[in-house]
């Protein structure tokens, strides 16, 4: 994902490349898992 390319579809992601904002973006990731269990 480093590529900003989906390695299965071919497609442009999104990719959080700031320390901080990624971090949060995992925080949210990880609480959503968190919840569904």
């Amino acid at each position: 994902y480093y590529t900003e390319i989906d390695p299965f579809t071919g497609k442009a992601i999104y990719v959080e490349k700031n320390l901080k904002k990624k971090g949060k973006q995992k925080e949210i990731v990880v609480e959503k898992r968190s919840k569904l269990q």
